[in-house]
């Protein structure tokens, strides 16, 4: 230890430079590093609660499907207009952006499994009419009083079998209108919104590909949008693994500048000295700076639970430098 010691302030200039360089390459590589979000990769596969949860997600109401809301201010028929246009251009123009693997339909509840209760155009299902039918009539010949509860049964099964038809039956040719969902009538307080759902070639599970595609994405959906001064929001199971990552990412971000700051202002307070403040600041960052820079060159990545290590290295980092500052002032004192 005292030769460590003693070589180190024999080189205290090559060493203070080696890991000023070291650090800044640490700093580099931390910006690349992100946080993945998916409790899923860190809880175990076999445990009850996590297939449980597996099969919600694997049956849930969205189904992987992106929804591309498009929204203006302008509410009347030029504002419509252009809101169509917009719709048109993203649908006409999907080749351009070769992750959207398909669109969906809001005419077939086929399309959206239990979400499309609530998405079909009313509109299809116009031509489902209550009709007197041979069930009802067969029953009712069959007692000699009022059965109208059978009656009504047998238009329920006749709805039924109409409905089935209608989802059964395929549209002919791709109907660009039927891709597309629009109020029944113009908002009053908000604005007029028209509503699209694409499918994209990955999982929303995968935040690798999900934090690569859905930028992309905005981006692209900026460029159409913009030509028809409309603007857009997006919805979805890729959008929420997004932006749930980016709000961690963030969270983590600042949090560690946070408490950067906040400890060197405590050594401030407490040794009223900015040269002690600016030493301590400086080997934390650096310290911290590595230890990141470490953990992308061998993780690649960090989880909800392996981020302490940033705090671990802080708080180490305060018990050193309290530690080195004590041994500095006790040796100041001395040769006093």
């Amino acid at each position: 230890m005292q030769r460590l010691s003693e070589f180190v302030v024999r080189h205290r200039a090559a060493v203070v430079v080696f890991f000023v360089i070291l650090g800044a390459f640490g700093a580099y590589l931390s910006l690349k590093l992100n946080i993945d979000s998916d409790l899923l990769k860190i809880l175990p596969q076999d445990d009850p609660v996590v297939k449980q949860y597996n099969r919600f997600i694997n049956g849930d109401t969205s189904g992987d499907v992106t929804y591309i809301v498009l929204q203006t201010q302008d509410k009347t028929e030029k504002g419509i207009e252009n809101l169509i246009s917009a719709a048109r251009g993203i649908y006409e123009g999907s080749n351009e952006f070769r992750s959207i693997e398909s669109f969906v339909r809001f005419d077939l509840m086929s399309d959206l499994g239990p979400l499309g209760l609530l998405m079909v155009d009313p509109g299809q299902l116009s031509s489902i009419r209550n009709r007197d039918q041979d069930l009802s009539r067969t029953v009712q010949r069959l007692v000699n009083y009022d059965f109208s509860a059978i009656r009504s049964l047998g238009q329920m099964l006749l709805g039924f079998e109409d409905l089935k038809g209608l989802v059964a039956n395929e549209p002919e040719g791709e109907d660009f209108f039927s891709f597309i969902r629009l109020p029944e009538s113009i908002p009053v307080n908000d604005p007029m919104v028209l509503v699209m759902g694409i499918r994209l070639d990955g999982p929303s599970s995968d935040v690798s590909y999900v934090k690569r595609v859905i930028p992309a994405l905005r981006e692209w959906l900026d460029g159409v949008c913009r030509v028809y001064g409309v603007t857009y929001g997006m919805a979805g199971d890729h959008f929420g693994t997004y932006d749930s990552h980016r709000q961690v990412n963030d969270d983590f971000m600042l949090t560690t500048a946070l408490s950067l700051v906040g400890i060197s202002l405590l050594f401030f307070i407490a040794y009223s000295s900015w040269k002690v403040t600016l030493c301590v600041f400086s080997s934390l960052a650096i310290s911290m700076f590595i230890t990141l820079g470490l953990a992308y060159v061998i993780f690649g990545s960090l989880n909800i639970i392996t981020t302490f290590v940033t705090a671990i290295t802080l708080g180490l980092g305060i018990d050193y430098g309290i530690h080195m500052i004590t041994r500095l002032s006790d040796g100041a004192n001395r040769e006093k």
